[in-house]
């Protein structure tokens, strides 16, 4: 990865490495999980196929601040949002073998 990096007094170019571990099972994990209907009204179904047990769910607003937390108890559950703004949010949910993270919309 090579960064161009600016300021008043010019151009700096650095590299630096990445490495990422893993990313062939994110698609798989994600892909068992469901939320709808997104966009919702405020009221958002988590229905989870997979392995894993849902733990608990966190959701984020666009600025990175949290805006709701609850422990999940079984793989399919409702949530009631209706007292988050109309927007969009990330939804972080928290497994026995990792988190699955996805964006939902609340829309009236």
């Amino acid at each position: 990865v090579k960064a161009k990096l600016f300021s008043d007094c010019g151009y700096i170019f650095d590299s630096s490495y990445v490495f990422i571990v893993g990313i062939d099972n994110i698609d798989d994990f994600n892909k068992d999980l469901k939320l709808y209907p997104n966009p919702n009204n405020g009221l958002l179904n988590i229905d989870y196929k997979g392995d894993a047990t849902l733990n608990s769910v966190e959701i984020y607003n666009i600025l990175g601040q949290k805006v709701y937390e609850s422990v999940i108890n079984g793989n399919n559950t409702k949530l009631n949002l209706q007292f988050l703004s109309n927007g969009m949010y990330q939804i972080l949910i928290h497994t026995d073998k990792g988190k699955l993270s996805k964006k939902i919309e609340i829309r009236r």
